[in-house]
């Protein structure tokens, strides 16, 4: 079956580059291609597609709320969203993680990365791109080394120490093979016990938790 795409962004050139690139794959189908957050919003509720690429500054809808609502802890049927965006939103990549976002692309997004991306998010998994990444990591860094400074014993943490353990791992990018081994647990265990730790913290995807685990001052180094 196809992965049912919708495209959200002002940039009507760019909309256009998308959709052929994506609509060239046997495996992909594009729902609609649209210019602003609130347009994206009903076709995404009318058409509920499997990934929205949407720009991170779409008009008529702040982003952060468009993936809240499309792609938040409390949404029961997730739409699986990449955002699309330039070096200079940071603060908006942090967040838009935060809020269910499950990877971004840069712009101008070539063809290549878009379909790649897609077919990614389709799985479940992921996805930023290797130059956000290392940005958004040194961000990260900086929050976790103010949150050390500012230590002191919280009696609402929300894991527990083999939780921590875990949390710490995957922010540190391990695969669920490596932290079984780390662990002495199966692979198998691991992505459970990821999955319960998502659901304690409210988030959906791994690299949430990895941000949970930064933020908070967990990971003591990389």
């Amino acid at each position: 079956m196809a992965i049912r795409v919708l495209i959200a962004d002002d940039e009507e050139a760019h909309r256009r580059k998308l959709r052929a690139a994506l609509e060239a794959q046997p495996d992909i189908e594009v729902v609609d291609d649209v210019r602003d957050g609130e347009a994206a919003l009903r076709v995404a509720r009318d058409q509920w597609p499997d990934v929205a690429l949407a720009d991170i500054r779409m008009r008529g809808m702040d982003a952060l709320e468009f993936t809240r609502q499309l792609a938040g802890p409390k949404v029961r049927r997730p739409v699986r969203v990449i955002m699309l965006t330039t070096f200079a939103l940071d603060w908006y990549v942090y967040n838009a993680l935060r809020e269910g976002a499950c990877g971004f692309l840069l712009k101008p997004t070539r063809p290549k990365p878009a379909v790649e991306g897609v077919r990614i998010a389709a799985t479940g998994a992921t996805m930023v791109s290797p130059r956000l990444a290392v940005r958004l990591l040194k961000q990260m860094s900086t929050r976790a080394a103010v949150a050390r400074g500012k230590a002191k014993v919280d009696e609402d943490e929300p894991l527990n120490e083999w939780e921590i353990d875990i949390a710490q791992l995957v922010a540190q990018g391990r695969t669920d093979a490596e932290i079984g081994d780390e662990l002495y647990i199966s692979p198998i265990s691991v992505q459970r016990r990821v999955v319960e730790i998502a659901h304690k913290l409210g988030v959906r995807s791994r690299i949430a938790i990895a941000l949970w685990a930064w933020e908070s001052g967990h990971v003591r180094r990389w």
